[in-house]
């Protein structure tokens, strides 16, 4: 496969990809220094808005070069060796609380310049070490109020409905396309707190639309353990009954490792969490019929691996099953569509169909 141009870096292994975009390892052609590049196909119809040096915290990864050049939008950051999250999971409660307490307070300083990251999630978050770095700015956003038009660092799509994001870590206002706020990314540091833990997906209905009304309607996962408390009040349906912010999910985090009994809330409702889930279906089909297939179907052929087993593979995203994949097997990767929330595959014996890219990954 041929390898974008970037100005200025000579791009090398890939080290990941996204709905968004592929990172790849990278060297500068004027020193050999060497740097984490990422790209976006201009054919995504996003438009990069940067203004990166706003978020000036450790535990965050910095964006220190961006630009654009044929058909591709780039950025560049420092190679951090080490591994990502996901790739650590499950861990020790108490590592896993050490971990989240950093994320949480690099996701505070984002929030202190303004921004909302909405992509919290355990591939993004990078472990050097014991140090834990917040990374990808791929899809943040202003905060409503605060007083800019630009972010740091953000893609933003100029013909579709805003509803990016990966979806198991998805706060449910988010599914619905709400203003992006403070407490999403709460709701997202719960999330990814229950699988460091666990190592299993907050949510793993294997559909979308299953998936969609799991996160709106059922009550919140727990792990049996002493963070359930904190893990339900920062998963909480209603951004209201959150922890206001990141600093205070990261002090819930602290007292609950230090032994302190964190209440597991009452859940809701249970026929208003439903009646929810079914707008945010309605809402769901809707996008799906007005969002432009030709111009979301972009070629990303690669060679992925199935992570989770009973993996559904269907015939269109919303359609029937066809068969089930296992962990390992070995798919190719022809196309993906819905703001790559889904992929079109190839698998060795010759089946072909629609899969959820959060089930799919690069470890075999």
């Amino acid at each position: 496969m041929t390898l974008p141009e970037v100005p200025g870096y000579e791009l090398g292994q890939q080290l990941g990809q996204g709905g968004m975009g592929t990172v790849y390892a990278a060297r500068s052609t004027s020193d050999g220094s060497e740097w984490a590049v990422k790209v976006v196909p201009a054919s995504r119809g996003v438009r990069l808005r940067a203004e990166a040096d706003r978020v000036d915290h450790p535990g965050v990864v910095p964006v220190v070069a961006h630009g654009s050049h044929d058909g591709v939008v780039w950025f560049a950051m420092p190679l951090v060796h080490g591994s990502d999250l996901r790739e650590r999971v499950p861990l020790p409660p108490a590592e896993a609380a050490d971990v989240l307490g950093q994320v949480a307070a690099a996701v505070t300083a984002v929030h202190d310049a303004g921004l909302v990251h909405r992509d919290i999630k355990p591939a993004n978050v990078l472990l050097d070490g014991s140090h834990a770095l917040v990374t990808d700015f791929g899809i943040a956003a202003p905060l409503p109020d605060a007083g800019t038009e630009s972010a740091d660092l953000s893609w933003t799509s100029t013909d579709e409905p805003d509803m990016t994001g990966t979806l198991a870590y998805m706060p449910p206002e988010q599914w619905r396309g709400d203003p992006p706020t403070v407490r999403g990314d709460v709701y997202a540091l719960g999330a990814t707190l229950f699988t460091a833990i666990t190592g299993r997906l907050p949510y793993e209905q294997r559909s979308l639309p299953e998936l969609a009304y799991a996160v709106t309607a059922e009550p919140p996962p727990r792990t049996g353990g002493p963070f359930d408390g904190v893990i339900a009040v920062a998963m909480a349906k209603d951004p209201a009954d959150r922890y206001p912010s990141a600093a205070a999910f990261a002090d819930a985090v602290r007292r609950a490792a230090a032994g302190e009994k964190i209440r597991v809330p009452r859940s809701p409702n249970r026929r208003l969490l439903a009646a929810a889930g079914l707008l945010v279906l309605l809402v769901l089909a809707a996008a799906l019929l007005w969002w432009p297939r030709d111009s979301d179907a972009q070629v990303v052929t690669r060679l992925v691996c199935a992570q989770d087993n009973h993996m559904s593979l269907r015939d269109s995203p919303a359609g029937k099953v066809q068969r089930h994949l296992q962990h390992g097997d070995r798919v190719v990767i022809d196309r993906s569509r819905d703001q790559g929330a889904w992929s079109f595959v190839h698998t060795d014996n010759g089946d072909s169909g629609w899969v959820l890219n959060q089930y799919l990954g690069d470890s075999c």
